[in-house]
């Protein structure tokens, strides 16, 4: 890959935080010190980003993708709910084990849908809350 100065402060804010951003929030951060970046340039970036394997993606079932810095080996949690997306590093599939079955593992992406603990505590709190009112 060229060197880019676009693309390194596309990098530059991917590697600044540990959220699971869309484009959309990708462009404006980097539009903070670049104004005149446009959002296809901040999409063509990203995409050719993971591609190289620099970035890794996660389309959720709401039909946005979002993007990871963090590359290495993890699945995600995407909360119904509030819409948060968490790293969950231990619930890695063993792909030694689906090696030794024959298969050709390529790679692994996995995506558990649910709700996060946040969320459930406060469903918890307000139904309390609505115990004590009743």
């Amino acid at each position: 890959m060229r060197y880019s100065s676009r693309r390194e402060a596309i990098i530059g804010v991917m590697r600044q935080t540990n959220c699971h951003p869309d484009a959309e929030w990708v462009y404006n951060k980097v539009r903070l010190n670049m104004p005149n970046i446009s959002l296809g340039t901040v999409y063509r970036n990203l995409k050719e980003l993971s591609a190289a394997g620099k970035l890794s993606t996660l389309e959720t079932e709401f039909g946005s993708l979002h993007f990871d810095y963090d590359t290495s080996p993890h699945a995600h949690f995407v909360c119904s709910e509030c819409g948060s997306i968490s790293d969950l590093y231990d619930c890695a599939i063993d792909t030694d084990k689906l090696r030794d079955c024959g298969y050709a593992v390529k790679s692994v992406k996995t995506v558990v849908y649910g709700i996060c603990p946040h969320c459930v505590e406060n469903s918890r709190a307000e139904k309390s809350e609505e115990n004590l009112i009743s």
